[in-house]
C-alpha cells in the first residue's frame, strides 16, 4: 500500500489546517436498547469464562500486576475472554487529548502557519533544535500524516541525540518505521516499530496512541496475547480518564453538555478501532490450532458486530485504507471477519 509523497494542494493544506484547531467533538449517539442488550449477553458470556486459553504460572504472574490495574479487562488478558463489562456500555463520547498534545496542536495552528510540506520540515527541524518538543513531534506527526516519510526520516535522523529517547520521539519513530514499510521500503521491518513503540510505552505508559499502536504491532507479528494485552490497557486508560472526565464539573463556557446517562453513549472512534483490533486477534487465536479455545469467534463476530454498528462508514475497508494503523493484512483479516460475522 504505498503512501504519496506529493505536498497536497492549498484546498487540503487549508482542510488540513482547520483541522488542527480541534474542534468540539460530534454529539454523541444513543445504544438502542435491543444493542444494550447484546452488549449485556457479551458481558455475560465473558463472565462465565468459557473460552480460557492456559499458559504456565510464571507468565500468570508476570501478567497478574498489570491485568489488576486493567479492572473490566483482567479475565481477557488472563484467558483470553474478552471482558470490557463496564466498558462496553458505560463509555463517554469524549476522551480528552494529552494536555501537551493539545497545547501543541494549538500553538501550531495559531502561531505557525502551515503552507507546505517543505515549510512544515523546517518548522519541524527548528523545533527540535530548539528543543520545543511538542510542537516539533506535532509537526513531525502531520508530515506523516502527509505520507512525507523521506522528510520525516530526515527530521528524525537530525533530533539532537539527548532528546532521542523521548517517548514522543520513539513513537513518531516507530510510526515511520511501519508507514515506510506499509510503503514497501525494505529498509524498514515490523521489529523497528515494535521496538520504538514499546519503548515509548515504558517511557509513558499513560499514552494511549503508544498502546494502541504496540497492539496492531503485535497482531502483524502473529502475537495476539501480547496485542490484546496492550489494547485492553489501552481501554484502561480511556476509563480513568472517561472516570475524571464524568466526575469533573462542567465548564460554564461549555457548548457541550455532558449526558446524565453515559451508559446511553457511544464511544469514540479510538476505542472503537482498539475494539476491533481486539477482535481481529481474538480471530488470529481461533486460527491457532495450538491454543486451545471456546466460543472465542462468536465473541470475535459480536465484537465486530458492535463496531460496525457504531460506526458503519469509518470501518469499511476504503475508509480503513487512510488510517495508517491498517496495514493491508489487517484490512484484508478484517474483510474476512465481516464474512464470517
Amino acid at each position: 500500500m504505498g503512501i504519496p509523497l506529493t505536498n497536497p494542494s492549498p484546498v487540503a493544506v487549508q482542510e488540513e489546517t482547520a483541522a488542527l484547531q480541534t474542534p468540539d467533538p460530534p454529539a454523541p449517539l444513543s445504544v438502542k436498547s435491543s444493542e444494550r442488550q447484546q452488549i449485556d449477553e457479551v458481558k455475560v458470556e465473558a463472565r462465565k469464562g468459557t473460552s480460557k486459553i492456559r499458559w504456565d504460572t510464571a507468565e500468570r504472574k508476570a501478567v497478574l500486576p498489570l491485568v489488576g490495574a486493567a479492572g473490566a479487562l483482567a479475565i481477557a488478558l488472563l484467558s483470553y475472554w474478552l471482558v470490557p463489562q463496564a466498558q462496553w456500555a458505560v463509555l463517554l463520547s469524549k476522551v480528552p487529548l494529552a494536555p501537551t498534545l493539545l497545547s501543541a496542536t494549538q500553538d501550531l495552528t495559531h502561531n505557525l502557519p502551515i503552507k507546505d510540506t517543505k515549510e512544515l520540515t523546517a518548522i519541524a527541524s527548528d523545533r527540535f533544535n530548539k528543543g520545543q518538543l511538542p510542537e516539533g513531534e506535532q509537526a513531525l506527526s502531520i508530515l506523516l500524516d502527509r505520507g512525507a516519510l523521506l522528510e520525516a526520516a530526515a527530521i528524525i535522523q537530525a533530533i539532537p541525540a539527548e532528546k532521542t529517547d523521548a517517548p514522543g520521539i520513539s513513537y513518531l519513530r516507530g510510526r515511520l518505521a511501519w508507514q515506510s514499510m506499509q510503503s514497501g521500503n525494505p529498509d524498514y521491518e515490523i521489529s523497528d516499530a515494535v521496538r520504538d513503540w514499546e519503548s515509548a510505552v515504558k517511557a509513558q505508559p499513560n499514552s494511549v496512541d503508544y498502546h494502541e499502536a504496540l497492539g496492531f504491532a503485535y497482531y502483524a507479528q502473529n502475537r495476539p496475547r501480547e496485542a490484546i494485552q496492550a489494547w485492553a490497557d489501552a481501554l484502561d486508560i480511556l476509563e480513568v480518564r472517561q472516570k475524571t472526565l464524568a466526575a469533573s464539573p462542567p465548564q460554564a463556557n461549555s457548548s457541550t453538555t455532558r449526558s446524565p446517562n453515559p451508559s446511553d453513549q457511544l464511544t469514540d472512534p479510538e476505542t472503537l478501532t482498539i475494539y476491533a483490533g481486539i477482535a481481529l486477534a481474538l480471530r488470529q487465536v481461533v486460527n491457532d490450532p495450538t491454543q486451545p479455545q471456546t466460543n472465542l469467534s462468536s465473541k470475535a463476530t459480536k465484537i465486530y458486530q458492535m463496531v460496525l454498528r457504531n460506526d458503519p462508514v469509518n470501518f469499511q475497508p476504503q475508509a480503513l485504507s487512510k488510517n495508517w494503523l491498517w496495514s493491508e493484512s489487517a484490512i484484508k483479516d478484517w474483510q474476512i471477519l465481516a464474512r464470517e460475522s
